[in-house]
């Protein structure tokens, strides 16, 4: 395994909305990744959800501070 990147804190960089963006997806990827590596998911039920609730709630207008959960 590769040496873990360690970036600036997060008290740093906060105010930087590009920052905060990418700080999410790697953050979400992580998620993703610890769940499929744990069994807890499987790969079609993982892309129907990538495909049809994120995609919903990224293009709600509602504002939902939150994604929907993957079930």
């Amino acid at each position: 395994m590769t040496q873990k990147y360690v970036g600036p804190p997060f008290s740093d960089v906060h105010t930087d909305p590009q920052e905060r963006y990418r700080a999410g997806f790697q953050h979400g990827a992580q998620k993703v990744r610890e769940m499929i590596e744990a069994g807890t998911v499987d790969l079609e039920k993982l892309i129907k959800w990538i495909e049809i609730d994120l995609q919903k709630w990224r293009h709600s207008p509602e504002d939902h501070y939150n994604p929907p959960v993957l079930k």
